[in-house]
């Protein structure tokens, strides 16, 4: 049993039964789905950080300034983190598992925990994506996502109604062995 099994394991309760579990399959930081918008991105990030810095040391030195480096550092790294980031998110993805209990929907990783009560799933769908990627997306506001933002959106947290308790949007992305959870996971919904 690995660390994140026996971190799940401690987090059952009463009753409750592991009945699946898989890490997300396939995920590959520049794929057929989000290639062009990981690429546009960055380059856009590029661009704005090179006109940035440019603008700052060409005012700076106009005014008879003296250009500070910390400020092109804090450029470069602001930018290279906003341009970098979906990509990075890819990177993420390779350390996130997925667990179905009898009760809950679970994700884990190093950074966070995603839990989402069986009970709170009213609406749901599965998708799938350019790539062959099947994610589970549950309720309507996770069915307007375009599907090169859900590798992104899987690492939010969900959005569980406080009023009726339901889950109004959650992403499980890159769901493996897909068919085998599918009948596992509308069956617990159905029981």
């Amino acid at each position: 049993m690995d660390n994140m099994d026996s971190k799940v394991h401690e987090m059952l309760k009463e009753g409750e039964n592991l009945l699946w579990s898989g890490k997300p399959a396939n995920v590959k930081a520049l794929d057929k789905t989000n290639k062009t918008y990981d690429l546009t991105k960055l380059v856009i990030s590029l661009v704005l950080m090179v006109i940035l810095s440019v603008l700052y040391i060409v005012r700076t030195l106009r005014n008879s300034g003296e250009v500070q480096a910390l400020v092109v550092i804090l450029i470069v790294i602001i930018f290279g983190f906003i341009g970098s980031n979906e990509l990075l998110e890819a990177r993420k993805m390779k350390g996130v598992e997925y667990y179905l209990t009898n009760m809950r929907l679970i994700s884990l990783s190093a950074d966070r925990k995603v839990i989402i009560p069986l009970s709170s799933i009213d609406d749901y769908k599965f998708t799938t994506d350019a790539d062959g990627n099947t994610s589970l997306r549950i309720g309507k506001k996770a069915y307007g996502f375009k599907d090169y933002k859900l590798r992104n959106k899987s690492t939010f947290p969900p959005d569980i109604d406080e009023e009726t308790g339901k889950c109004s949007k959650a992403i499980f992305y890159s769901i493996p062995d897909i068919e085998n959870f599918r009948k596992i996971f509308e069956a617990q919904l159905g029981s």
